[in-house]
């Protein structure tokens, strides 16, 4: 984390989050900072992420927002998120790595009175949304992110999981792939 007051001279750089946390989106909403981030195994045969959601007023020093900041936990990494008029937290994140929800992509929402409680669909939305960027555009929640026609679950899911990972990644892989925007009702 650095920065500037003028664009020319920038503070030394200062570690910001958890050990081995990847931050993928930060947002300001009534003037407090909030971050999102995973940390975990990714990509392992046995990976679990953990989600991680803080909040700052300065922007240098983070809380976990809820008790430890986790708001999910599997196989869920890349995750952005927006705030909704009334304030509540709507959130996706790419589940490449799979968990009990299955492959795909992965919505949440969470109460702006509890923010530190996401709740998650049951069952992963089939489709890969990659590097996804969600923002709230004339008063709609939309998603920029990578777009592939297929679905993301190639192998069956009574294979192990490790094959289906692998088996996944590499049939996506191999796949054309676009950008899109998507509406989020």
């Amino acid at each position: 984390w650095t920065s500037t007051k003028n664009l020319k001279v920038w503070t030394d750089p200062s570690f910001v989050g958890r050990d081995t946390e990847i931050t993928w989106d930060v947002k300001v909403h009534d003037g407090v900072a909030y971050k999102v981030g995973y940390t975990g195994n990714h990509y392992s045969d046995k990976a679990v992420m953990s989600v991680v959601f803080d909040c700052s007023r300065d922007g240098e020093n983070w809380k976990p927002v809820g008790k430890d900041g986790v708001v999910y936990r599997g196989g869920v990494s890349e995750v952005s998120f927006a705030f909704t008029a009334a304030g509540d937290l709507v959130a996706i994140g790419r589940n490449e790595d799979g968990d009990d929800t299955g492959f795909g992509s992965q919505l949440f929402f969470a109460r702006k009175e509890d923010l530190g409680s996401w709740k998650a669909l049951n069952i992963s939305l089939p489709y890969r949304f990659d590097s996804p960027r969600m923002i709230v555009l004339s008063g709609e929640v939309v998603v920029f992110a990578r777009y592939a026609a297929h679905l993301y679950p190639f192998v069956p899911d009574w294979m192990p999981l490790l094959l289906q990972k692998l088996g996944n990644l590499i049939a996506y892989s191999s796949r054309p792939k676009a950008a899109a925007v998507y509406s989020v009702s």
